[in-house]
């Protein structure tokens, strides 16, 4: 029975995934066509914000508590968690990659702070909501790991419809991808607050870019 429900809130959480995604080509497409490139790193919010704020409004928690800026470890998580995913994509590297100036640097890291709304406001609340109006045990638990799976397929869903390769980068991407939306997940639950994971996000593209390379998602 517990198998039905983590499985349920699965198939739930990919097909809203697959939703987003398309409202995502909708809207950059829009964008490019209007010549308004310079919304595309606002795109996460826009196409997130309707669902994000249904998803909040039925699991009636805002994921706002400041009051845990005061805890240390809280801060040390985002950064191991950031460093921990920025190291997984960028080390080996076989060559060197052209350094990035400080726009393109940040635009990275406004996307990584953005994508938290759709990953974690949305996807990650919505699978804990469902798993608890379905009553499975250890929601919050299982619905962070569901919730990297669900993003993790995101991932191949896209490398197979671009036509792309399966070579040792997508495969570090997605280790990279589990690891910090585990990592990430973890972190809202104990904080109960998003901004830590918008940091965390924040400072794992900084990291990358510093490296040479970053993930996408």
């Amino acid at each position: 029975m517990l198998f039905l429900k983590l499985a349920a809130a699965t198939i739930l959480g990919i097909l809203l995934m697959g939703i987003w995604f398309g409202l995502e080509a909708v809207l950059a497409n829009a964008f490019q066509k209007a010549k308004l490139n310079f919304l595309m790193p606002l795109r996460h919010l826009f196409t997130a914000f309707i669902p994000t704020a249904a998803v909040l409004l039925l699991s009636n928690h805002l994921y706002l508590n400041l009051f845990s800026f005061s805890r240390g470890q809280y801060w040390l998580g985002s950064i191991a968690i950031a460093f921990i995913a920025s190291a997984i994509v960028s080390i080996p590297r076989k060559q060197k990659t052209s350094a990035l100036n400080l726009h393109e640097v940040m635009a990275k890291v406004l996307d990584g702070i953005l994508m938290e709304i759709p990953m974690r406001l949305m996807m990650q609340v919505f699978v804990w909501y469902i798993l608890q109006l379905m009553g499975a045990a250890e929601a919050i638990y299982a619905g962070i790991i569901i919730n990297a799976l669900i993003w993790c397929s995101g991932i191949m869903i896209q490398n197979v419809l671009s036509k792309g390769k399966w070579n040792s980068k997508i495969w570090k991407e997605l280790i990279a991808s589990f690891v910090f939306s585990l990592g990430a997940g973890f972190l809202l639950s104990a904080s109960d607050c998003i901004l830590f994971p918008m940091i965390a996000h924040a400072l794992e593209r900084a990291f990358s870019s510093l490296l040479g390379t970053s993930r996408n998602h």
